[in-house]
């Protein structure tokens, strides 16, 4: 029977129940489903760090020591203390991912170095990965919590976007933002550029928006220049454009979203032309996953 229940049963308020109420009302115990501030987190939030969490070596290039930071996280609505760690020795010449779960108890879980990543289970969050070589945690590079710029392990942060092999996030911070990827280069060639593979965990809307620029069309004037955007091996988009000299840099624009379920998605695109040869590329391309 619910304390609102009791009231309306014309249940004595004493001390004990008293205490009861109150501290229903301070934790949400008694909330409905209209007003419970734990159900609206986790409905309207992915997990995430909301604060602290930070490793970084002892010594860098010297020991293979590590501590992290105290912080809070947010696992399914509810709002967990996880609690500092102090010179942890890690396991020489692997990669330990480092997860959370919602009591705040930390798990270590070690593969070979730029091996594939663990799963991460239910319920947990991805903190980091900590890279360990022969004798040492080398440099503060070698500590991946999701930043872009880091580029170990090797099998992670496809296209800056600072998830593991699998697709998790590594250390989410800004709930609110789609996970992103980037993509830009220049090469020689024309035909099939695999951006990548983007590995998703569950139903999204996918944006992708870029461009194509290309040189050296060929010495025949009125050449057609294709470019071409393909998703999960399906063509997504394709412009022209009409070329005068073969010294022109075409360039075509790209905007397309659409749904897709859970798994992985192969991001291409594609240059041609009717005459002649591309002899240059240059590309950019954003792709945000909202789920």
């Amino acid at each position: 029977m619910s304390a609102l229940d009791k009231i309306k049963q014309g249940k004595r308020l004493t001390a004990a129940f008293l205490y009861e109420l109150l501290y229903g009302i301070a934790n949400g115990d008694l909330s409905t489903e209209n007003n419970n501030l734990p159900l609206w987190r986790e409905i309207s939030l992915p997990d995430y760090v909301v604060s602290g969490c930070v490793w970084a070596g002892d010594s860098y290039g010297v020991t293979l020591l590590a501590s992290m930071s105290a912080g809070q996280v947010m696992i399914d609505g509810q709002l967990i203390d996880v609690d500092a760690v102090a010179n942890r020795a890690f396991t020489a010449s692997k990669d330990t991912y480092v997860d959370v779960d919602i009591n705040g108890a930390l798990y270590y879980t070690e593969v070979a170095n730029n091996a594939a990543s663990p799963s991460l289970t239910t319920g947990r969050i991805r903190l980091g990965v900590i890279v360990s070589g022969a004798t040492n945690i080398a440099a503060v590079t070698s500590i991946n919590q999701g930043q872009p710029e880091k580029t170990v392990p090797t099998t992670c942060n496809l296209g800056q976007s600072g998830i593991d092999s699998l697709g998790n996030k590594i250390c989410r911070r800004f709930p609110h933002r789609p996970l992103t990827f980037t993509f830009f280069n220049s090469l020689q060639g024309t035909g099939n550029i695999d951006l990548g593979t983007i590995p998703i965990l569950a139903n999204a809307e996918v944006v992708i928006t870029g461009t194509i620029t290309a040189r050296g069309v060929g010495a025949a004037p009125d050449v057609a220049t294709y470019g071409r955007l393909y998703f999960d091996g399906t063509l997504r988009q394709e412009q022209r454009v009409d070329v005068q000299s073969s010294v022109a840099e075409p360039s075509y624009g790209f905007a397309w979203q659409g749904s897709t379920t859970a798994g992985s998605r192969l991001v291409r695109i594609n240059t041609a032309t009717n005459a002649g040869a591309l002899s240059y590329i240059g590309y950019g391309f954003k792709v945000e996953v909202y789920a």
